[in-house]
């Protein structure tokens, strides 16, 4: 999702930068090779102090999300984290590609009238009637995964643009190590989901400060291509650029299909990277048909995004949930079976994680 590329309706679309004009000058691996280094360590930290006091149970609470896999994840970890604080809990679940279906489960949100909501993926600007409804009547938001700033009704993003920030430079750091001068990048990236904007535009900086001559290109798509036609556009964007040897995925669902494609075409010297990693991607990358992803604990936001709450209706400090930050790992074939299904904080056992967090033993 690079700054200025266009959506297309019913096709990707594409930018490209082939580097600045660094007049030869050498990619610097030893800086991508440090940074690469500190994300191999497991997933052990949610960055979360204690709370003061237990939290009040009995609370009302929705999680409004689309039908992406990673975001099912987020939700999962919300609805667990609510049960164990003796919270009544639901899922209002949309259809990403549906024009109509993101205010509609908004909509049924409000009528929900619920002590708090948490939702990722989609911006207030998308559920602007919605959002004034629950600012109007003080009813807290938890975001992730989206560019929202801090203010009525959200009063915590616990994965904000720092965290996808950071995101982009690491992957942009593991292509310069692997490749140096020779990398070579294809990004599919969509639109739709302001967050990506920042982890592709860091993305972009990064890997051309570390290789100033090396190729960049960016490919729009929809979430209702994946799939479907993102494999035949992925393919299509290598056969026109062969030296292409990194397809960066937006987040892990985008890839799929897309490995089996590439086979189908031949093209087996492009490696399948990206962030936030499926289930899907994780056996992909074991059995080396794709080759990177950047993990962070997904489900583990769900439960982020409960403990803002909880912090919330305490009267404590909420801040803290939108810096705690956010853990990655760098997931090769080498430690894919390490973090199978999902990369989670100590292997998703989040209830032995947050019990002594929120004071519940």
């Amino acid at each position: 999702m690079a700054a200025g590329v266009v959506l297309v309706a019913g096709c990707g679309s594409s930018s490209s930068d082939a580097g600045s004009d660094g007049g030869g000058a050498a990619a610097d691996t030893a800086a991508a090779e440090a940074m690469v280094a500190k994300y191999g360590e497991p997933l052990t930290s949610v960055d979360l102090p204690p709370l003061e006091k237990t939290p009040e149970a009995g609370k009302s609470v929705v999680f409004v999300t689309n039908n992406i896999p990673e975001s099912q994840y987020l939700a999962e970890g919300s609805i667990a984290a609510a049960k164990l604080l003796g919270w009544n809990a639901k899922s209002i679940v949309y259809d990403a590609s549906s024009p109509t279906g993101l205010t509609a489960a908004f909509a049924q949100a409000v009528d929900e009238a619920p002590d708090g909501v948490m939702t990722n993926a989609t911006n207030t600007t998308d559920y602007a009637a919605a959002a004034k409804e629950f600012a109007a009547k003080n009813i807290p938001v938890v975001t992730s995964n989206t560019t929202d700033p801090i203010g009525a009704p959200i009063i915590a993003n616990v994965a904000d643009p720092s965290q996808y920030e950071l995101a982009g430079k690491i992957v942009a750091s593991y292509v310069v190590a692997q490749k140096g001068d020779e990398a070579s990048v294809a990004m599919f990236n969509i639109p739709s989901f302001p967050i990506l904007k920042a982890y592709e535009d860091a993305f972009k900086a990064e890997f051309l400060r570390l290789c100033p001559d090396c190729h960049y290109e960016s490919h729009a798509v929809q979430p209702g291509d994946i799939g479907t036609k993102i494999p035949s556009q992925v393919v299509s964007a290598i056969q026109r650029n062969p030296s292409i040897n990194f397809a960066s995925m937006g987040f892990g669902a985008v890839g799929t299909g897309v490995s089996g494609a590439l086979a189908s075409a031949g093209l087996n010297d492009t490696k399948i990277i990206g962030i936030q990693p499926t289930t899907e991607n994780l056996e992909a990358t074991s059995n080396g048909t794709e080759d990177m992803w950047l993990a962070s604990p997904i489900t583990g936001m769900g439960w982020k995004s409960v403990d803002a709450l909880a912090r919330y209706f305490n009267g404590e400090d909420v801040e803290v949930a939108t810096k705690a930050q956010v853990p990655f790992v760098i997931i090769t074939k080498d430690n894919a079976e390490d973090y199978m299904p999902r990369a989670e904080v100590d292997g998703g056992d989040y209830e032995a994680v947050f019990e002594p967090i929120w004071k519940l033993n």
